[in-house]
């Protein structure tokens, strides 16, 4: 091939993902096992259509949105802090161990001391472990029933928990 024909071929690749993004392809909700798309009123214009004499920006002037019903199994992202027993200094590299359903799994933080886990709504026992101390508790994530806007975060919700170990 030409230079200049592989010039436009490489162009057109590194440019194809803004378009799917900005097209709407790539711009889609994050859904969950049961979860459904509705159109409901825009919450901006409360489904006039206009914000002050003019189109509304968010549904511009189609007077609805696209809304995610949760469905019973919507997960919700867990990030966890873990502290010592102070309630100030954080533990990197503390050893964590989720038992759910459907197994457990092990994990570690990093070294802000968090972790994250998705997590669907059911109670997760919780061991964490290290040398400043440990602890054993419940997560409990409570199932979603708020339907939410799909443009306005297209990732699943968010919680933030603080653990603070025992000596």
């Amino acid at each position: 091939m030409r230079p200049k024909a592989l010039l436009i071929l490489s162009l057109l690749m590194m440019l194809t993902p803004s378009f799917l993004y900005w097209g709407g392809v790539l711009r889609r909700p994050a859904m969950a096992d049961g979860d459904q798309l509705t159109l409901m009123a825009c919450p901006q214009c409360a489904g006039s259509g206009q914000v002050a004499q003019k189109k509304c920006g968010r549904c511009h002037g189609k007077k609805q949105v696209q809304f995610v019903i949760p469905g019973p199994h919507r997960p919700t992202y867990v990030e966890g802090h873990v502290y010592a027993p102070d309630g100030v200094t954080v533990v990197p590299a503390a050893a964590l161990s989720f038992q759910s359903e459907a197994g457990g799994w092990q994990r570690s933080t990093d070294e802000q001391g968090r972790f994250g886990a998705d997590l669907g709504p059911g109670k997760y026992p919780l061991e964490i472990v290290s040398p400043q101390g440990k602890l054993s508790t419940v997560i409990e994530v409570q199932p979603q029933t708020t339907p939410s806007p799909a443009d306005l975060d297209p990732t699943f919700p968010k919680r933030v928990d603080r653990f603070v170990l025992q000596k």
